[in-house]
């Protein structure tokens, strides 16, 4: 099914509105001064990461992947409440065919996969308008609600995950934020030109946070998530309370929580009726600069169709190899025991990771540890490096290792 020409509108409304406008008055120089002044006052954004990638995985080649990560931005000034943003990346690679571009490079197509394929596209272009405590913004954004499970922008891969639509959040009540999103596009990590790369939406977000719990902040939710074509087993209906919290216990010790649930079933376009859950428990304690942590999550199935977080940022789920980013049919429960903490020296921060995963229906699927070390160099450049090791006990998943050093310049 084709998109609407409303939904069609969306993004070429935003990125070219504004550039209509200014050419509208650009025939008198009085009027281009003053958006010769209008551009001085915004602010660029330049952001380069540049990442070697090596992983090991049992029923592929080795890749390595050498990538060079590129993303130049302008924000504007703002004027009556309207600003605007737009922001274009390219990824590049000495050695292109050194690893699996998620099937694009035939050259590469014995090795792993790397989900950072090659590429300049654009990667956000939005108006935002503001009046009071309510904001709407238009065009292609980056997005991400609560901890990014299920709708977040996937920064950890060298291309973003975005998505194309409006975005209104409304801060008018005390304590509380509610943002609503509907989306007709989602641009996915692989790129425009994988078959994956784009999703073609009808999708509604909302979403309600109210900071006034004690000690915490309670989030309820609802995506609805409708795709078309291939896309169309993903669309699903989530519905989700959440509790996020923070308190001071015994002087000196800072306890954290996160206590999640939500219900999903088939909506929209998908093919497939189903009705699952989801469950999230999280506890940690930090005590003179250390955290450590436990927690419990279950993504549960039914009838071999496992819960769906197709624009969630998966990366930051189930651990660093990636082993998981497709649920098993079975669904999935991760247990796993963290610390972290920074080192006096060069403020150097380190992560630690142990996962044990199991089906929803209690088959052992594997265990995974992740470590991952980062040093701020400058308040602008900092440099890291960070491991993953996952052992399987199924013979549907291979054992994947992975190891990633890279270095970041924002400014």
């Amino acid at each position: 099914m084709n998109p609407s020409p409303t939904r069609r509108l969306i993004l070429p409304v935003a990125t070219w509105s504004t550039v209509a406008a200014l050419a509208c008055i650009a025939n008198t120089s009085p009027a281009m001064d003053r958006v010769r002044e209008f551009l001085a006052e915004g602010a660029f954004v330049v952001d380069v990461r540049a990442r070697y990638e090596q992983v090991e995985q049992a029923d592929a080649e080795t890749a390595n992947a050498v990538t060079l990560r590129t993303r130049l931005g302008y924000l504007s000034r703002l004027w009556k409440g309207f600003n605007l943003y737009f922001e274009a990346e390219n990824v590049a690679s000495p050695f292109p065919n050194a690893y699996n571009q998620s099937q694009l490079n035939e050259g590469g197509s014995d090795k792993a996969i790397v989900t950072d394929p090659t590429g300049t596209n654009v990667s956000q272009a939005w108006v935002n308008y503001t009046w009071r405590k309510t904001s709407a913004r238009v065009g292609r954004q980056r997005l991400t609600l609560d901890n990014g499970r299920f709708v977040g922008d996937y920064a950890w891969r060298q291309h973003l995950q975005t998505l194309d639509g409006i975005v209104i959040r409304d801060e008018s009540l005390e304590d509380f934020t509610f943002t609503y999103g509907y989306i007709v596009r989602v641009n996915r990590v692989f790129g425009p030109r994988h078959v994956q790369g784009v999703y073609q939406s009808d999708s509604h977000l909302l979403h309600g946070a109210w900071k006034g719990m004690p000690a915490g902040t309670l989030s309820a939710y609802a995506y609805l998530l409708d795709f078309e074509g291939a896309a169309a087993g993903n669309s699903s209906a989530t519905y989700g309370l959440a509790y996020d919290g923070e308190a001071v216990a015994f002087e000196r010790v800072t306890l954290g929580w996160r206590a999640e649930y939500a219900m999903q079933t088939d909506y929209g376009r998908n093919p497939i009726a189903y009705d699952t859950t989801y469950m999230f428990l999280e506890g940690r304690a930090t005590l003179a600069g250390v955290t450590v942590g436990a927690g419990y999550e279950v993504l549960g199935a039914e009838n071999g169709f496992a819960l769906r977080t197709p624009i969630g940022s998966l990366h930051d789920f189930n651990g660093w190899a990636d082993s998981f980013t497709t649920i098993p049919a079975t669904g999935l429960r991760d247990t796993w025991f963290s610390a972290s903490g920074t080192l006096p020296w060069w403020q150097l921060s380190l992560h630690g990771a142990y996962h044990s995963f199991d089906g929803d229906d209690g088959t052992a699927l594997g265990t995974e540890l992740d470590l991952a070390v980062v040093c701020p160099i400058t308040e602008s450049f900092s440099a890291g490096v960070k491991y993953a090791s996952f052992s399987s006990e199924s013979f549907m998943r291979p054992d994947v290792r992975k190891i990633w050093v890279q270095c970041e310049l924002k400014f």
